[in-house]
């Protein structure tokens, strides 16, 4: 299914079209494209739609409506890829820790003796310094023995993020762009990398579940 819905575009994997949603000349083609981020409270105040959601934007509400456009016997294929395409970096989105909490992390911090920001060390820096190819990562991903990945729904993995963004601001406080930069402790790379690694692994189990979901609707649709 998802090979046939990226042949539409010439594409032939996931990983061809998985930052197509942060591409800069996409994003003012589409001026009004869905939020990459939930602004969740901080503390543990359960999901509310119309408070952490309201304008319908956000990434919680974008991974459904991109899920059912893709379920959708009715939808155009341009539309089935745009949906494949946001709903693939979107379920990545969500299981990174600052794109689910109210402060995302532009906060200035020295890593590894550069300045950056909290977010940017949390999207890719950590990432980075173990300093494996992506093909490479996801292989060691793989290989790690974990237990079973529940699927819940999108509010139930922004909430886990969430969480995990408590714990982050609860060493670093948060603090606007023009703030001093904070440096990171030398291990702070080692220490949250275990979060980072499950998070990486859950989202793709996870995707993997909603396109097999998809997939399987199809197909008995057709009996």
């Amino acid at each position: 299914m998802v090979k046939k819905i990226l042949s539409f575009e010439a594409k032939k994997s996931m990983v061809s079209v998985a930052s197509w949603a942060d591409d800069e000349a996409e994003l003012k083609r589409q001026p009004s494209s869905p939020m990459h981020t939930i602004r969740m409270r901080i503390g543990t105040a359960p999901y509310k739609e119309e408070i952490d959601c309201g304008d319908g934007r956000c990434v919680v509400a974008a991974i459904k409506r991109y899920a059912h456009t893709l379920s959708d016997p009715n939808s155009n294929p341009q539309d089935k890829i745009t949906a494949l395409k946001y709903l693939i970096h979107f379920v990545g989105d969500v299981h990174q820790p600052l794109h689910a909490i109210k402060f995302i992390g532009h906060q200035r911090v020295i890593f590894n003796g550069k300045e950056t920001n909290l977010h940017h060390v949390w999207d890719q820096d950590i990432i980075a310094s173990r300093d494996l190819t992506y093909g490479k990562l996801a292989k060691y991903i793989r290989q790690q023995r974990r237990s079973s990945v529940q699927a819940g729904d999108p509010e139930v993995w922004a909430t886990e993020s969430r969480d995990i963004g408590n714990t982050i601001y609860a060493e670093i406080p948060p603090a606007s762009p023009s703030s001093p930069a904070i440096n990171l402790p030398a291990d702070y790379a080692d220490r949250n990398w275990p979060v980072i690694e499950e998070r990486l692994y859950q989202a793709g189990i996870r995707l993997a579940m909603i396109l097999n979901d998809i997939s399987d609707r199809e197909r008995n649709s057709k009996w």
